[in-house]
């Protein structure tokens, strides 16, 4: 899942709670877990080698190894513990591709059907398997061509759930981690249903955010949201995008005053925000602009009330 808006929205976010975004303090360091947690590692990962620890993002995290085989390969793997639990909360396992056709075989099938591998695209040697606690797991396969590299997210069913194009400014060490600890509990008492398909911290305009794609089933449909948290863990909305079956369902008054500020082929996404009960906020449209001249494309951002009167003009 993509909003090519995110930028804009951010800026929106964070200027509507200045004092919450601040510089990030993520950082990780060293350190001996607890006695329980020690015990219940070894309870999970009886034959793991190598093992060290840090502490991150209120997790005890211990990076080990397992025996090599032929199909397994030998790859660092991190189980994440909320400090001082025995409660296994995430793992990130790096497999071979003999081994994801042997584990995950759909999701093979769906890479060597996928529009990328017959575009030309190659797989990195390593694939991540990252699992949440009482979730089925995600397979994040790294597609290379040339210089161009996207991160495609996979369920084990070989659904396509997100893919992004690597940012050479990403943080690689960090972007497979899971959510900080405050989020994640958020999340278990407010999505309780949800599946977490991303997280990753987002620093623009000087302003900093933790996203989180989640997906839920929604009437029957799944759909796909994004959680905003300020970089001190405080929730501060949910955004969703409308699906273009959806748009003509929106109040009329809305519709008429989107309509007015642009054609409606010119649309990119209209996006509705949401307080955590599921309350409406206000919708935003994002219009594209392509300048044929200069190939350069523009994106406008626009808000509207639940009246449906534009407010303003965001970016």
């Amino acid at each position: 899942m993509k909003f090519n808006f995110k930028w804009a929205f951010m800026l929106l976010a964070c200027a509507f709670f200045m004092g919450a975004c601040n510089d990030d303090d993520d950082l990780e360091y060293t350190g001996k877990p607890s006695a329980t947690t020690e015990q219940a590692f070894q309870r999970d990962f009886p034959t793991a080698e190598h093992v060290t620890w840090s502490k991150k993002k209120g997790y005890d995290v211990a990076t080990f190894t397992l025996p090599a085989t032929r199909v397994t390969g030998s790859f660092e793997h991190t189980a994440w513990y909320p400090e001082g639990t025995d409660k296994n909360a995430y793992t990130k396992m790096e497999i071979s591709w003999e081994r994801l056709q042997t584990e995950a075989p759909l999701v093979a099938e769906a890479w060597l059907a996928s529009t990328y591998k017959n575009d030309g695209y190659e797989l990195d040697d390593e694939i991540d398997v990252k699992t949440y606690a009482g979730q089925d797991p995600l397979y994040k396969l790294e597609a290379e061509r040339g210089e161009v590299e996207y991160n495609l997210i996979y369920t084990q069913k070989g659904e396509l759930v997100s893919e992004i194009l690597d940012d050479d400014d990403a943080d690689e060490e960090s972007e497979d981690d899971p959510c900080p600890v405050q989020i994640l509990d958020f999340i278990n008492v407010h999505f309780p249903e949800a599946r977490i398909d991303e997280s990753s911290f987002e620093q623009e305009f000087g302003f900093n955010l933790f996203v989180v794609e989640i997906e839920e089933m929604i009437e029957g449909r799944e759909v796909e949201s994004e959680l905003l948290f300020s970089d001190k863990f405080d929730f501060l909305r949910m955004i969703r995008e409308v699906e273009e079956e959806d748009i003509a369902k929106l109040p009329a008054a809305l519709l008429d005053n989107m309509r007015q500020v642009a054609p409606e082929t010119d649309w990119d996404e209209v996006i509705v925000a949401y307080d955590v009960k599921g309350v409406e906020l206000g919708y935003y449209l994002v219009v594209e602009i392509e300048d044929e001249a200069s190939d350069l494309e523009e994106e406008h951002l626009y808000e509207f009330g639940l009246d449906g009167a534009l407010i303003k003009q965001i970016a």
